[in-house]
């Protein structure tokens, strides 16, 4: 008798957790879908919002004073800044549709494209990068791409401009993670320890973990171009790829951004 009270909880807990889930999975679609629409939207006003600005201060220039133009051209640049937001945020939210198909990657070819598409920018600031050889991993080539562009990104835009600036892209690979101090670890998986270091301005000790939340900016506004959402996409992909990111640095300096994949 209580065997067959056993079963019947059983398999009325896995028809209440199915329909929990198909519930789950609707409104996940349906949020998705009202993202998508909104920051679609969001998008194409901020688009016409430039267009109609620049429209203003290239046909009534003559009539408008110094200072009017002026005006114009930081509410342009605040539109540009709303726009990068925009576009970080829609990236954010559709990283788990990026990364759908799991392969065998050389890591190699997709650092090399993201330097590649870094020094071959007009006007390209004089730096240094240097690269291990790189092991193959499994996982998502879009979302690893954007993790290098993001912390190649982060590495030369906080560059001192006094000093010749260099990247140094290394990798370790550790046996087990028994000596790892982050609640990620897997404590009997190997790891493969990419890390992307700088000689830049680096950033103080209490910061290493703050850097990683959504919308956080280690400097005052305006400082350096940002969003402060590209290193929390960056903590997002090393988690869809079993692993961990780590962050240290020392003020004036330099930073390293360490990527553990499960090995």
């Amino acid at each position: 008798m209580n065997k067959l009270k056993s079963e019947k909880k059983s398999v009325d807990l896995s028809q209440s957790l199915f329909v929990m889930n198909k519930e789950l999975n609707s409104l996940n679609s349906e949020l998705q879908t009202f993202t998508n629409i909104a920051a679609n939207n969001y998008r194409e006003t901020l688009r016409h919002l430039y267009i109609s600005l620049e429209m203003i201060v290239t046909q009534d220039a003559r009539n408008l004073s110094n200072s009017s133009r002026a005006n114009l051209r930081r509410s342009q640049g605040a539109v540009q800044k709303m726009k990068l937001l925009t576009e970080d945020l829609i990236t954010f939210s559709k990283l788990h549709e990026i990364g759908q198909k799991e392969e065998h990657i050389d890591l190699n070819k997709i650092l090399q494209a993201d330097v590649n598409d870094f020094t071959s920018k007009p006007n390209h600031p004089p730096i240094e990068i240097k690269c291990d050889d790189l092991p193959p991993i499994s996982g998502y080539p879009s979302l690893l791409s954007l993790l290098f562009h993001h912390l190649l990104d982060n590495a030369i835009k906080f560059r001192k401009a006094d000093k010749d600036h260099t990247i140094n892209i290394t990798c370790e690979q550790l046996e087990n993670g028994q000596g790892l101090d982050n609640e990620s670890v897997i404590k009997n998986s190997g790891y493969a320890v990419i890390t992307v270091a700088d000689n830049g301005i680096g950033f103080h000790r209490e910061e290493s973990e703050k850097i990683f939340e959504m919308f956080y900016q280690l400097h005052e506004k305006g400082k350096y171009k940002g969003s402060g959402v590209g290193l929390a996409v960056c903590k997002k992909i090393m988690e869809m790829h079993g692993g961990f990111i780590t962050a240290e640095g020392t003020p004036g300096e330099g930073a390293s951004f360490h990527c553990y994949f499960p090995a």
